[in-house]
């Protein structure tokens, strides 16, 4: 079982110790992305993180990455619309001199030349984006949805919202966002305790902005009902989104709401599978729960030729009308998929990290694997419907993009 403290610099830390594991990942988890950026900072929290990466007030950005690769470590990063995370993976005796690098990436020095030259990157890969037509349509769609929540915000941002930015836009917003109280540090796998907690007791750069420091506001969200069909020239296959508002990410019915998503869009013997692929209606169908700090969604997200757009949307509606009409072995089958999930997931460093830190990031607390297990094997069919009809179920956005004639 992981525990959690809180050290005398304010940072919560989260300890899974696993010495049967042969590595070790440390992560530091900060609740900062889209959503915490202002109109005229769209894109600044992924921007910055790629920033990490480069000079910090203790090496520059080649010999940060070079004394990475002398470690043999595995190093990564990512943003969401609600948090951003570090991660690197390491064996064991290579701890104490990834943890320092991790850390001293918490002080970058936002040089001039880096910003310019990492921009030109941001910049090439939102074009990249562009060009990819089911994520454009995905980003615009949920952005519609949740407006005005910013749960929809884009966590690339915009070409003109990057290009526009500067190093001290970047550093003021650094200076909001990142300080103890915001970051969790998770560590799992082969670690010595005392070892790691008394080098974090010791840090203090990038943490020390409490001053200036912002808190995220919590926000209600209550779903809405539109439609909207979208136009695209150049595409071959039309795209369709189902999405209704759901409960977040500390609702007791989110295990439900999580076995009702594999139920209906699993890759394989889901109902989205046997109605939609098998036949060859759709050409690609998913379905599943996101659940977020402060809201979530359930969404059916399909891909299909133009000639059986109707023919797909009048399907995922009826599979959305008859969730409810659920059979034992539907469940058993999705439980099974989601529990040899969990068990295959705890058999990495990288895994066990992330999910003891969002666990607590999300709900403040520290849930075993085996409890997990077991609220998974308690659900019965009457708890996936109740579920279902305390959700936002009787209300669903529909999204389309189809290609554009002339």
């Amino acid at each position: 079982m992981a525990e959690s403290l809180i050290l005398n610099n304010g940072l919560r830390v989260v300890l899974d110790y696993c010495p049967e594991l042969l590595g070790v990942t440390l992560a530091f988890i900060v609740a900062n992305g889209s959503r915490d950026e202002k109109q005229n900072e769209s894109g600044v929290s992924h921007f910055l993180e790629h920033i990490f990466f480069k000079s910090n007030q203790f090496c520059d950005g080649e010999k940060l990455m070079m004394s990475f690769a002398d470690l043999g470590a595995k190093v990564n990063a990512f943003t969401s619309d609600d948090s951003t995370c570090y991660h690197i993976t390491v064996l064991p005796e290579n701890l104490t001199s990834g943890l320092k690098l991790l850390v001293q990436m918490f002080s970058p020095k936002f040089l001039a030349d880096e910003f310019e030259t990492e921009k030109r990157v941001i910049l090439e890969e939102i074009a990249r984006h562009n060009d990819q037509p089911s994520s454009v349509f995905f980003e615009d769609a949920l952005t519609s949805f949740f407006s005005p929540h910013p749960a929809g915000n884009s966590v690339l941002g915009t070409t003109e919202t990057v290009a526009a930015m500067t190093p001290k836009m970047m550093r003021d917003y650094f200076k909001r966002r990142y300080c103890a109280k915001n970051i969790i540090f998770v560590v799992a796998g082969q670690f010595n305790r005392d070892d790691v907690v008394c080098q974090l007791s010791n840090f203090q750069i990038g943490f020390d902005n409490g001053a200036s420091f912002v808190e995220r506001k919590k926000l209600s969200f209550a779903g809405k009902v539109e439609s909207k069909i979208m136009t695209r020239a150049a595409i071959n296959q039309a795209h369709i989104l189902l999405i209704s508002d759901a409960p977040n990410a500390t609702s007791p019915s989110r295990y439900s709401l999580a076995l009702l998503g594999v139920i209906l869009g699993d890759a394989i013997g889901s109902r989205g599978y046997w109605q939609l692929l098998v036949p060859a209606i759709a050409e690609g169908f998913s379905a599943g729960f996101d659940a977020k700090e402060d809201c979530g969604m359930f969404y059916l997200y399909a891909t299909t030729s133009p000639a059986n757009r109707q023919q797909t949307l009048k399907i995922m509606r009826e599979i959305i009308d008859k969730a409810d009409d659920l059979k034992q072995e539907e469940l058993e089958r999705a439980r099974a998929k989601v529990i040899t999930g969990l068990i295959l997931g705890q058999e990495s460093s990288y895994g066990r990290c992330l999910r003891a830190g969002y666990e607590w990031f999300y709900r403040g607390r520290l849930v075993s694997l085996q409890d997990e297990i077991t609220a998974y094997e308690r659900l019965t069919l009457v708890d996936i419907k109740n579920a279902i009809s305390q959700s936002g179920w009787d209300r669903w956005s529909e999204y389309q993009l189809v290609p554009k004639t002339d």
